[in-house]
């Protein structure tokens, strides 16, 4: 009977120190008090593996630059104790992008330039004891922006055809927002993680007046000028969205 309680005891001592080990192990893993991280967008590096995997057949640029212009966010937190982090972002796209194309039958180079520039900073707070964070919080944004359509034709302007753009350029964007967020982050590997996160988004943007210069007929002798520029009227928007961006972050912590 004496030998049964020791072998229980040995065998409860030991599953009690593996767990404790594991625990230990788990912990480490985890961010401290005082930790700094730095974030990427994972989604567009994952979208352009699964496409060479996947027989996609088109453009397999990272992050689709040579064509929405979208870039992926850089982040970066500070821990303030275990489980809570100030967070900031940090996403921009300023492309210029030229193209052959026709306006009516004319040939035409159209370059295309955008400026899209968006910084967010909000607070994270963290549950979990294992490697399986759950993490939620708030944060807020501002961003501005604008972009412009050139037109290089092959003719002289005085044998073109009135009403062509020559220039068009949207009026300058700014934009505010706020949300909350939640998600979960898995750290396989000692202050390395991978992590999804889903949120909600309030925002608010107003924008000046665009600009257009097009061609037109000159009444007195009937050629082909540079009109004069025009300008339409600002607009605004605002709305409630839930927002997927950034679905998938990878996250290293230091």
């Amino acid at each position: 009977m004496k030998k049964l309680l020791f072998a229980l005891f040995a065998f409860s001592s030991l599953a009690v120190s593996a767990q404790e080990e594991t625990l230990k192990a788990e912990v480490d893993y985890l961010p401290k008090a005082g930790d700094y991280s730095i974030g990427i967008d994972a989604t567009p590096i994952i979208s352009y593996i699964g496409n060479m995997f996947g027989g996609y057949t088109g453009s397999n640029t990272i992050g689709g630059l040579t064509t929405s212009g979208k870039r992926g966010a850089i982040t970066g937190k500070i821990m303030i104790d275990d489980n809570t982090a100030y967070r900031g972002s940090f996403k921009f796209n300023i492309t210029s992008e030229t193209s052959q194309g026709e306006q009516q039958q004319f040939e035409a180079a159209k370059t295309k330039t955008v400026t899209d520039i968006q910084i967010g900073a909000g607070i994270e707070k963290r549950k979990g004891s294992g490697k399986l964070q759950a993490v939620y919080g708030a944060i807020g944004y501002v961003g501005f922006g604008s972009n412009s359509d050139n037109y290089d034709y092959e003719e002289s302007i005085k044998d073109l055809a009135p009403d062509l753009p020559i220039k068009e350029t949207s009026g300058f964007q700014f934009g505010l927002g706020a949300g909350v967020f939640g998600g979960v982050e898995y750290f396989f590997m000692p202050k390395i993680s991978v992590g999804a996160e889903f949120g909600i988004n309030a925002y608010i943007s107003p924008s000046s007046s665009a600009k257009y210069i097009y061609t037109e007929e000159n009444k007195n002798n009937g050629t082909i000028q540079e009109g004069k520029e025009t300008e339409v009227k600002g607009s605004s928007s605002y709305g409630i969205v839930t927002n997927p961006n950034a679905v998938i972050n990878l996250n290293f912590y230091f």
